[in-house]
């Protein structure tokens, strides 16, 4: 299951829409950090840490986010670790 903190982050910020509102996606993360009062920010980072540290895989990773944050799949790639 997707950390409510990334869920979040893939239903407001990389809906279907996200590529045209963002040139990149690190632009999407950038403004998400501009808006969210730092507990969130730091949420947001400790529910990432914790999904690499139990050693997720990049393809676990990708279904998460697509099946449970509902992600646009718009310009996401995986790779193997």
């Amino acid at each position: 299951m997707l950390p409510e903190p990334l869920k979040d982050l893939a239903m407001a910020y990389f809906h279907q829409d996200y590529d045209l509102e963002y040139e990149t996606p690190i632009e999407a993360v950038n403004d998400y950090k501009e808006v969210h009062p730092p507990d969130s920010v730091n949420a947001l980072r400790e529910a990432i840490r914790g999904l690499l540290d139990a050693g997720t895989s990049a393809q676990k990773l990708a279904e998460l986010w697509v099946d449970d944050g509902y992600a646009s799949t718009t310009r996401v790639t995986t790779t193997s670790r």
